[in-house]
C-alpha cells in the first residue's frame, strides 16, 4: 500500500523540549521566592519540625469591622513546611504579613504567629551553637582560621573580620529614642565576625557595647581580629592607621591597603547577607526586640544555605587551597608586608 507520511506540528517538536525547561523554570522560581532550592527546603524541614509547635495554630477570620477573633473551628493540622515556608518568604520579601497570608490562604494573625514560631526555632541556643561556632581562646581553631586568612592576604595572625552594621527600623512609638543613631534614622546595630570565605562566626544584636568584649584581650596569645577605624586599637584588634599618619608614611600606606583587602571579607558578607533577605536591607516592620531575633534566623538561614550551596544551586566544592605557611612569631606584620 501507500505510505502516508505524518507531518509533525510545531507543539509535538517541542514537547521533548519543555519538560526540562518547565522544571528549570520551576526551580528559578522556587529559588526567586524562597532563597533556597526544593531539596534544601527538606533539609530546614527535616531540621526545624522537631522543634515547631504540635497542634499547629489557631485559625482566624477577619470581620467587616476588622475586628480579629479565634472561630470555634478545631486547629488546622500541623503543616511544618507550610509555616516554614511562610517565614521564609516574609524574610526574603520584606512585604507585609498581609500579603503573605494572601499567597498561603491565611489572614495576617497566623503568618505573625507562624513567623515567630520559626524565628524562635532558629534563634534556639542549641540551633545557635550548632551553625554559630566561634573559639577565640583555642589555639587550635584559632591556627586554622590564621591559616585561611594568610591564603588571602599577608597577615599570619588573623582569626577573623570584624564589623558593625546598621538595620533601619520604623521608629517605635514608645521607645523610639532609644533606637536613634547617628544617620539620623532608627535602627538596630549589629556586630559580626566572619571568617576568610565570608561565612558568619559570631554575632550580636542584643547589645550596644556588644563589640567592647574583643578589645581586652579575649583572644588566644598571638592571634588578632581585624576591625576598621570605628573599633580601638588594643590586643585583640588590628586596626588601619590614620589617614594623616598614612598619608607621609609608604610603609602605613602598604599597611592599610593590605588591611582594607582583608577586612572587605567581612562588608562583603554584610551585603551577601542582605541581598539574600531583603527585610534586613530596607526599612524593617517588626518592633526591634523581634526585628533581633529576626536578624539572627536570617543570619543562621544563611549560613544554612552556605553549608548546603544553596548559592548555585551546587554543594560547596572540597577542593582545597594550599597550606601558606605562618612566618616567625617574632615577625612583625610591617615586616612582612614590606617584603
Amino acid at each position: 500500500g501507500r505510505r502516508v507520511l505524518r507531518r509533525s506540528t510545531c507543539s509535538e517538536r517541542e514537547l521533548p523540549k519543555s519538560g526540562p525547561v518547565r522544571g528549570a523554570r520551576q526551580r528559578r522560581d522556587i529559588f526567586n521566592k524562597y532563597r533556597f532550592h526544593k531539596r534544601d527546603i527538606d533539609v530546614l524541614e527535616r531540621m526545624m519540625s522537631p522543634l515547631l509547635p504540635d497542634n499547629g495554630f489557631e485559625p482566624w477570620i477577619i470581620l467587616k469591622r476588622t475586628q480579629i477573633r479565634p472561630t470555634t473551628p478545631p486547629r488546622f493540622p500541623q503543616d511544618s513546611l507550610k509555616h516554614i515556608l511562610m517565614a521564609i518568604r516574609y524574610m526574603s520579601t520584606n512585604s507585609f504579613e498581609s500579603e503573605v497570608g494572601d499567597i498561603f490562604g491565611v489572614c495576617q494573625k497566623t503568618v505573625s504567629n507562624v513567623l515567630f514560631a520559626v524565628v524562635r526555632v532558629l534563634d534556639h541556643p542549641d540551633v545557635v551553637a550548632r551553625f554559630m561556632r566561634f573559639y577565640p581562646d583555642s589555639e587550635q581553631w584559632c591556627a586554622k582560621r590564621a591559616a585561611e586568612f594568610a591564603q588571602q592576604c599577608k597577615f599570619s595572625n588573623i582569626i577573623g573580620a570584624i564589623d558593625g552594621c546598621l538595620i533601619k527600623v520604623q521608629q517605635p512609638c514608645a521607645y523610639g529614642w532609644q533606637y536613634f543613631c547617628l544617620k539620623a534614622c532608627s535602627a538596630v546595630n549589629m556586630v559580626a565576625i566572619v571568617d576568610a570565605r565570608g561565612r558568619f562566626l559570631y554575632i550580636d544584636c542584643r547589645r550596644s557595647e556588644g563589640a567592647r568584649l574583643f578589645e581586652d584581650g579575649c583572644t588566644a596569645p598571638g592571634y588578632r581580629l581585624i576591625g576598621d577605624s570605628g573599633f580601638r586599637n588594643s590586643a585583640s584588634i588590628v586596626t588601619p592607621f590614620r589617614e594623616a599618619a598614612a598619608r607621609d608614611d609608604e610603609r602605613n600606606a602598604n599597611f592599610n591597603d593590605e588591611h582594607s583587602h582583608a577586612r572587605v571579607v567581612v562588608e562583603q558578607a554584610f551585603g551577601a547577607l542582605k541581598r539574600r533577605f531583603p527585610i534586613l536591607y530596607n526599612v524593617a516592620r517588626p518592633e526591634p526586640p523581634k526585628l533581633q531575633m529576626v536578624v539572627v534566623a536570617c543570619v543562621i538561614l544563611y549560613k544554612i544555605g552556605v553549608i548546603l550551596g544553596a548559592q548555585n544551586g551546587q554543594p560547596l566544592s572540597g577542593r582545597m587551597l594550599p597550606t601558606v605557611p605562618h612566618p616567625p612569631p617574632d615577625v612583625e606584620a610591617l615586616h612582612v608586608l614590606n617584603k
